[in-house]
């Protein structure tokens, strides 16, 4: 299942060059796979690459820090990212992975 997958993803939006970087192929991949096993009474299927990659663009697209750095939340407190990073905390790529897959797995 996963090469396929893989395979899926490596032709998935390839005229935008955001579907080009690696950790976006990756995330795809990962999330692509945790799906397929845990609904094992479909798996995966050939074009579930491109509804989960229209999930992650509009993720992306509400991103608040588009630098493309990754911040240390560890770094901070509580208190300063409520009052001066709220936004851009919950809309930060890594913790917004199960959010992505929450809702792919509601569409699909």
């Amino acid at each position: 299942m996963k090469d396929l997958i893989k395979q899926d993803v490596s032709r998935t939006l390839q005229e935008f060059d955001y579907f080009h970087k690696v950790e976006v192929k990756d995330l795809l991949t990962q999330l692509l796979f945790l799906w397929g096993r845990e609904n094992p009474d479909y798996g995966y299927k050939q074009g579930m690459n491109e509804i989960l990659a229209m999930v992650v663009i509009v993720f992306e697209t509400e991103r608040v820090s588009q630098s493309g750095e990754r911040k240390d939340w560890n770094s901070l407190s509580d208190a300063e990212i409520a009052s001066n990073h709220l936004l851009e905390y919950l809309f930060d790529i890594d913790g917004a992975k199960a959010d992505i897959y929450a809702c792919y797995d509601r569409i699909l």
